[in-house]
């Protein structure tokens, strides 16, 4: 296989349609492979092709002449495993004039060391093996200088799917990991917990006063976190559990359960639904099945997740409303179950309305469901009348609280997003109907994948983040008048983002 050398000039203070091909462009490299990488050098004209077998340095490429001083990997580090990343030490300027010096790493966090003295015929002073990691890399490598006092170089590592850390490299020694950096990556779903402000005046004073943070991931099926993140995302995690089924998780939710003193956390899977209880005292993990959490549906897919007035937990599944409280002494109860067939349910963030959409014959009926509590503390499930048909499937569904309004929004299968107001008798109006084409005609028409509202519930705007399954992020801004009529709008100029 042929690889061939483009090479293109432009005046840098002129836009890149300006782009011109030089007359030496189009030359064959003397190298029998694809090069891994293309590493610049600070002599002009000159470059490091990095290949499987070792290092070639070109130089004067803009002539028809050009040279090429070839570098082979010594036999201890030829191998199969891939060279990914570069990374240039710093330098005085001094040194810089006369040498070129390169470290790169190899997938399994190999480093070797080349020093290019820029005047020798034969390029390549120096290569050495740094050490090893300890870490698999594969993105991301960049080099600092060493700290006062100490000298040397300092590495920081890291990849996609990886662990990465912070090194320092001693004069002629090997990398010692200073600081570890976690790679959360890849991150299903996150969530944030109560507050104090959030606590209802007849519960018990929560034990946490600030936002919680908690994520789910997972890298492999047998690999699989779920993890609290504590004073930001640049903090220490305060906790992490092996969770080997998180890696198909679609959605998490924390419900505070406060006669427990206890996080349950609640995550579903494209068939079933999971739970944990995380003990705010001893920080101790339990896995819950049905006997320490009678009435939650384990065998479906959860659609809510939630707890009203601080002593009910209400479930969502695809077969219905499951309802739970406070037994005996810190014991959960069942409160009973009432069924629905519901292809898609969200819940309000006060937690007393509940929209449900519903599978019947010739399409789908969306509608809301009330919870209200008795004189005996008990919870009432209270349908609404008046729901409405849809021929569509509605693939996703959102409700919000908008400046006094309240709307369920829904993304349908034939790719448009219908919002509907909430009237006073519970029943549900029309505010507007678009496809997403009348967002963005320019790009693919594509399905909807999933819905998000975000926005404060006593304001009057909201931006509405819709993903469609090629990858495009729509965002839209959601308003509302004095007279409680919605407008959308685009977010900006282009409101698609490609993830």
């Amino acid at each position: 296989m042929d690889t061939h050398l483009l090479l293109y000039k432009w005046d840098t203070q002129a836009p890149l349609n300006t782009i011109k091909t030089m007359s030496s462009s189009g030359r064959p490299l003397r190298e029998d492979r694809f090069p891994l990488m293309l590493i610049p050098s600070t002599r002009p004209y000159s470059f490091v092709a990095v290949m499987e077998t070792g290092l070639s340095y070109y130089e004067d490429v803009h002539t028809m002449d050009f040279k090429r001083i070839n570098c082979r990997f010594m036999k201890n580090i030829a191998g199969p495993l891939k060279w990914v990343q570069w990374a240039k030490p710093r330098r005085h300027n001094r040194y810089l004039q006369k040498r070129d010096d390169l470290v790169i790493v190899r997938e399994d966090g190999l480093l070797q060391y080349f020093q290019i003295e820029k005047s020798s015929n034969t390029k390549f002073n120096m290569n050495n093996t740094v050490g090893h990691l300890g870490i698999h890399v594969d993105t991301a490598l960049c080099m600092l200088a060493g700290p006062p006092g100490k000298g040397g170089d300092i590495i920081i590592a890291g990849g996609d799917l990886a662990d990465g850390g912070v090194f320092h490299v001693p004069a002629r020694g090997v990398p010692q990991q200073t600081q570890n950096i976690c790679n959360l990556a890849p991150v299903h779903d996150m969530i944030i917990g109560p507050r104090e402000c959030d606590s209802i005046v007849t519960t018990p004073t929560r034990l946490e006063a600030s936002d919680r943070l908690f994520i789910c991931g997972g890298r492999s099926e047998d690999r699989g976190y779920v993890s609290e993140i504590r004073h930001g995302m640049e903090a220490q995690l305060g906790w992490a559990v092996p969770y080997a089924e998180s890696s198909d998780i679609l959605r998490i939710w924390t419900l505070e359960v406060y006669w427990q003193k206890s996080l349950l956390l609640v995550s579903t899977h494209p068939t079933t639904t999971n739970a944990l209880s995380f003990d705010l005292e001893t920080q101790e993990i339990e896995m819950m099945n049905s006997k320490g959490l009678p009435g939650l549906d384990f065998d479906n897919p959860t659609f809510v997740a939630a707890l009203i007035n601080g002593r009910h937990i209400v479930q969502v599944t695809t077969t219905g409303i499951y309802l739970m409280t406070q037994g005996v002494g810190t014991e959960i109860k069942n409160c009973g179950h009432k069924k629905f067939d519901c292809a898609q349910a969200d819940i309000f963030e006060q937690h007393d309305t509940v929209a449900i959409a519903r599978q019947i014959s010739g399409g789908f009926e969306i509608g809301l469901v009330s919870f209200t509590t008795t004189t005996e503390q008990t919870l009432d499930i209270n349908p609404a009348p008046g729901a409405i048909t849809l021929r569509e499937w509605p693939v996703s569904m959102c409700c919000k609280d908008l400046g006094g309004a309240r709307v369920v929004i829904l993304a349908t299968s034939n790719n448009k997003i219908l919002a509907y107001l909430v009237m006073s008798d519970m029943t549900l109006q029309l505010a507007f109907e678009k496809a997403v084409s009348d967002f963005c005609p320019n790009i693919e028409d594509a399905s909807i994948a999933s819905l998000i509202a975000l926005g404060h519930r006593d304001s009057g705007i909201m931006l509405l983040l819709c993903g469609l399954r090629n990858g495009v992020l729509m965002c839209l801004e959601v308003r509302t008048d004095q007279s409680d009529n919605l407008g959308v709008y685009h977010s900006s100029r282009d409101p698609s983002i490609i993830l």
